[in-house]
């Protein structure tokens, strides 16, 4: 690749000709084709494979923390009785969690489906290495599982909401952690949105009350 830009590097900067400029730029282009032609497929292997390594990791670690703690129904000291208890009411977000990680690996696969050659340079605009960006993927849903969980916001899939999913069904956990890590694009938005939301009320509310004090 080297030589070949070279060449043209001496085609079209050695002379002021404007045709032999036009030659070097045309035959520039097609040097580009070519590269992403032979080196995407490479790029974009090796990054996918990094990320489901990170995704597996992290997936299956949460998986066995799922596991250990609902084998763990009853906790024979006291003290930690009640930690033991919130513990067990929340394990599956250990399943939501272990699903937004293999559905943030899915979703580079399907939006980066064909990559043009400054792809090559960078894969992700936001230049998130694998492992941070399922660690991110993780914490944005997880707020909205908390959203769930608390009844804060009342969504579902299917004819199970967000509450009763989270409480009761692990199977649910899991789906709506793969669309989420799917939708990642989407998913940082609607945190954004939500607290935003939240924000607005609250000082909404605190204005009023000063005002109320005021009179």
């Amino acid at each position: 690749y080297l030589k070949q830009i070279l060449g043209l590097a001496r085609v079209g900067l050695e002379s002021n000709e404007s045709s032999r400029v036009q030659f070097a730029q045309a035959d520039l282009e097609r040097v580009k084709l070519l590269f992403t032609i032979c080196e995407a497929g490479q790029v974009k292997n090796s990054y996918v494979r990094r990320l489901l390594f990170c995704s597996s990791v992290v997936a299956l670690s949460l998986l066995i923390l799922y596991w250990a703690v609902a084998r763990q129904e009853e906790c024979g000291i006291t003290v930690l009785a009640s930690i033991c208890m919130h513990l067990h009411n929340m394990k599956n977000f250990a399943l939501l969690g272990a699903g937004t990680a293999i559905g943030t690996w899915l979703s580079f696969s399907l939006r980066r489906q064909e990559l043009s050659f400054a792809d090559l340079a960078v894969l992700e605009p936001d230049r998130l290495e694998p492992p941070y960006r399922v660690f991110f993927m993780i914490g944005l849903s997880t707020i909205i599982g908390l959203l769930m969980f608390s009844g804060a916001v009342t969504v579902g899939i299917g004819s199970v909401t967000g509450y009763d999913g989270l409480h009761r069904h692990g199977t649910w956990a899991f789906l709506f952690g793969l669309l989420a890590g799917v939708a990642e694009r989407t998913l940082g938005n609607a945190v954004v949105r939500r607290g935003q939301e939240f924000v607005a009320v609250v000082g909404g509310g605190a204005t009023q009350d000063a005002g109320k004090k005021g009179t």
